[in-house]
């Protein structure tokens, strides 16, 4: 039967192996060298380290441009379904939803 010690080796040395392939998937990714030297720092752990790094070093990659959003400040998020009278107040638009009333509101300021 194995001794306790060496699985206890086994599993070190296995996890250091796997901080090893992942330290270097970090240095070949396009981080900052400093995320780059943390990373590989905590890769050196074992067991914990390469779960981490493996969870941190894992960003989404980003979106194709004609996916993202142009102009995030024209974006009406929280107030998709409100309506700016003329005055400036805003009301909900079920409460003025008659096509009347709406043709006769003056157009949402613009930034």
């Amino acid at each position: 039967m194995p001794d306790i010690v060496s699985i206890k080796a086994l599993v070190v040395l296995a996890s250091w192996s796997v901080g090893g392939w992942l330290a270097l998937r970090v240095w070949k990714s396009k981080d900052p060298v400093i995320l780059k030297v943390v990373l590989t720092l905590i890769a050196a752990l074992p067991i914990l380290g390469p779960l981490v790094v493996y969870w941190i070093s894992n960003f989404p990659s980003r979106l194709h441009p004609d996916v993202r959003a142009k102009y995030r400040e024209a974006v009406n998020v929280y107030g998709r379904w409100r309506t700016v009278d003329s005055v400036g107040a805003s009301k909900d638009f079920h409460e003025d939803s008659s096509a009347e009333t709406r043709k006769s509101k003056a157009p949402p300021p613009t930034r």
